[in-house]
């Protein structure tokens, strides 16, 4: 068991013979892809191909009856044949877990718009102490419908800065009460470094750093780990 803070400088480049060496190994062991891992965070294909890079329409698409959402959740269901986790994305998106009319990432992108120097920051919220508490009993209040998980992503926390070049550039720091860096900690980098490009294009910002802090960062299967390093010469 060991806290962990990664600091990853450039969250948009990837080294794809990593990326592919874990995945081959995560098939073997029957765990789901990095990209599948990073769609829980964002749908990013969706994103590109069909959402003419309209955040409204990106939202519509993946939360409506039928939407994307729905899908994956109907393909889980029937390919596992257990009860599906759900997506983080769907919490930061939809306007049922706010309550407000709107979801959390469509406040986050006005409010970036509206302020963008470097002031304050814009919380997203992936879980809640009730949520959660909502999700493992199965007793919903106020006609809210459990979600199942995810629950080890807890919070993501925007923040607007300066280079020396005085461009505006948006970082976050997400926190992680649980992290398994065999079968989900690249998937979420990925994933968290696509919702960064998505908030910063949505306001007109730039691309800064991404910080991952693990309260507990641990290896489900730490062999294919190693082997994957030492393949890679690390």
């Amino acid at each position: 068991m060991v806290g962990l803070h990664v600091a990853i400088a450039s969250p948009l480049t990837l080294n794809d013979a990593v990326v592919g060496a874990l995945d081959n190994r995560l098939a073997k062991a029957q765990c789901i892809s990095t990209k599948d891992v990073a769609y829980t965070i964002f749908p990013d294909g969706l994103w590109r191909k069909n959402a003419d890079r309209d955040p409204g329409k990106l939202f519509e698409l993946y939360n409506k009856p039928g939407g994307m959402y729905d899908r994956l959740q109907a393909h889980r269901k029937k390919s596992r044949g257990r009860r599906d986790w759900g997506t983080y994305f769907q919490r930061l998106s939809c306007s049922q877990f706010t309550g407000r009319g709107q979801g959390q990432l469509a406040m986050a992108i006005t409010a970036l718009r509206r302020e963008r120097k470097p002031r304050g920051s814009v919380h997203l919220h992936a879980s809640t102490a009730q949520d959660d508490y909502e999700l493992l009993t199965g007793r919903p209040n106020d006609g809210m419908q459990p979600r199942g998980g995810p629950c080890c992503l807890q919070t993501i926390t925007l923040h607007v800065e300066a280079n020396e070049q005085r461009d505006h550039m948006l970082s976050a720091c997400a926190l992680y009460r649980n992290h398994d860096f065999f079968e989900k900690a690249l998937g979420n980098y990925i994933g968290l470094g696509q919702l960064l490009e998505f908030l910063a294009e949505s306001a007109d910002l730039r691309v800064g750093s991404l910080h991952v802090i693990s309260g507990h960062a641990y290896s489900s299967n730490i062999r294919p780990v190693k082997e994957v390093l030492h393949d890679f010469g690390v």
